[in-house]
């Protein structure tokens, strides 16, 4: 066994339904060399079964997991999901978390796309949303670069994949004509360059056109044309969003129910 001092976390709510969540979490694993820990939550709030019940199926799981890749390791606990989540960090060395969305599901249910949000809105450590398995591949992974400076906590994780997967990064960005918003676009690039050029990687620079006020939800639509794998999007500070939104859906919740099932990776802009 590898024994890895750091773990993807894979959140199960429904030990019935586990593909989507272990396929995604073993090939992030597998991808930057750490362990796994599959983790259920018995949430009071949600219909699920208790952690006893589940525990043998949980143990198996991990031992038919583990002939394919040894560190396969299990947790159960009890409590809100979202205060959990909040420990992952710490209790359980997490540095990047996987789940399952499920936009059929009702809202007292932990795959419910406003339920991820809502339960890893504290989050400290990234989290990876999928609709379905895991497609086999990561070659190509999309994020945008804007002016703003919470486009820079992206550009890390952006790196993990070009260095640990050999995947092509695609920056897609606007042409602005606003030169002062151009400016700042442009120092972000150059701290780019600075991560990209010091460990030898490279990227794809990628300019599209913003059709509507939500820069990821075209730049969505823009990796669905290119056949792009993964998308990697920042969640912005809910006391910015503007009211409107809670209307019309926030660029949250509309990128991580995609119509094109494209498994988004959100990394939440740092306190």
């Amino acid at each position: 066994p590898i024994q890895a001092d750091q773990f993807i976390i894979g959140c199960l709510y429904d030990i019935k339904h586990t593909d989507i969540v272990v396929s995604h979490s073993m090939a992030l694993a597998k991808m930057i060399h750490k362990g796994l820990i599959l983790l259920y939550i018995e949430d009071p709030q949600y219909n699920n079964p208790s952690k006893d019940t589940i525990l043998p199926e949980l143990q198996q799981l991990c031992e038919t997991l583990r002939c394919t890749y040894a560190d396969v390791n299990y947790c159960a606990l009890k409590g809100k999901t979202k205060d959990i989540v909040n420990i992952l960090p710490t209790r359980l060395n997490g540095i990047v978390a996987v789940t399952e969305i499920d936009k059929q599901a009702t809202r007292k249910n932990g795959n419910n796309p406003r339920t991820v949000l809502r339960n890893f809105s504290d989050s400290k450590i990234a989290y990876l949303t999928a609709q379905e398995p895991y497609r086999g591949q990561m070659n190509d992974i999309a994020l945008t670069i804007d002016f703003s400076k919470e486009s820079k906590d992206k550009m890390l994780w952006a790196s993990y994949y070009a260095r640990f997967n050999k995947s092509n990064v695609h920056i897609l960005h606007e042409n602005y004509k606003d030169e002062g918003l151009k400016l700042k676009w442009h120092y972000n690039m150059k701290f780019l360059d600075k991560i990209f050029n010091g460990l030898k990687l490279t990227y794809i620079k990628e300019p599209f056109i913003r059709k509507t006020a939500f820069i990821d939800v075209c730049a969505l639509e823009y990796s669905q044309n290119k056949g792009y794998d993964l998308f990697i999007s920042v969640t912005r500070d809910t006391r910015a969003i503007d009211p409107l939104e809670f209307i019309i859906g926030t660029q949250e919740q509309r990128t991580i129910k995609n119509p094109y099932h494209i498994p988004v990776q959100y990394i939440n802009t740092k306190n």
